[in-house]
């Protein structure tokens, strides 16, 4: 599968290195002195993006976080990866399996996985995501998820399947669902407030070289409100 997405692009000598296989299968390609996140779309097994996606078709979302990768470029006030075409000039390449792939530029640094949290790397981050938001805000029009009472139904849907599937208990059912239904009231009060978001600033999303940080994987973005940012890992203390 790597060879056939390989041989699509304008490649020299590309040497592909394995990265990890979540929600894609993303490889690192050397290919002389530039680097490349190639990225081929196929999740691993039981990784379910219905809650996210509803019954939008993932082809939507892939395509349209090449473009907002691209506009974040074009806006230039925050460094993210963009992405290169194909040797036929088109952004998503399909293999004959189907699966889609995409390659974005490579961004040099350390993630912030094996960083201590403190009060100074928060402050930093927090700037990154103001930065990151004062951009986004100015992208209209572009068909990501939305974060909003429905996406909220479908992850009730899913909690309720769970816990007539007796993976949780009765007492943390009930207990998630009042927190559900208080989220639900605040997204409707606040939708007039959304903006594209990352929604997965984990600390294996952030990327750290030379006094800078920047957001990677956008997969997941999608229209919602700016605190949602918030409830990532790099607030929870170890």
């Amino acid at each position: 599968m790597i060879e056939e997405a390989l041989k699509s692009y304008s490649f020299i000598q590309p040497e592909a290195v394995f990265i990890r296989h979540n929600e894609n299968m993303t490889y690192k390609i050397s290919d002389g002195d530039k680097n490349y996140l190639l990225r081929i779309h196929k999740a691993a097994e039981g990784l379910d993006f219905s809650t996210s996606y509803g019954d939008t078709p993932r082809q939507v979302f892939i395509e349209s976080e090449i473009e907002l990768l691209r506009r974040l470029h074009d806006i230039g006030s925050i460094k993210t990866q963009y992405p290169i075409r194909n040797a036929a000039g088109e952004y998503v390449t399909r293999l004959e399996s189907g699966d889609l792939v995409t390659v974005l530029s490579w961004l040099d640094g350390e993630d912030l996985i094996n960083s201590p949290i403190s009060e100074e790397l928060v402050l930093q981050i927090g700037q990154m995501i103001g930065t990151l938001h004062y951009a986004t805000a100015q992208i209209p029009d572009v068909k990501r998820c939305c974060y909003d009472e429905e996406y909220i139904i479908r992850m009730s849907n899913e909690i309720k399947n769970a816990w007539e599937a007796k993976h949780i208990e009765e007492h943390s059912y009930v207990l998630i669902e009042k927190v559900l239904n208080h989220i639900k009231r605040i997204l409707a009060d606040e939708k007039q407030n959304f903006i594209i978001i990352h929604a997965d600033l984990s600390k294996s999303n952030i990327i750290y070289d030379k006094g800078s940080f920047s957001p990677i994987d956008f997969s997941l973005s999608g229209y919602g409100i700016p605190e949602m940012e918030l409830g990532g890992d790099y607030l929870q203390p170890k």
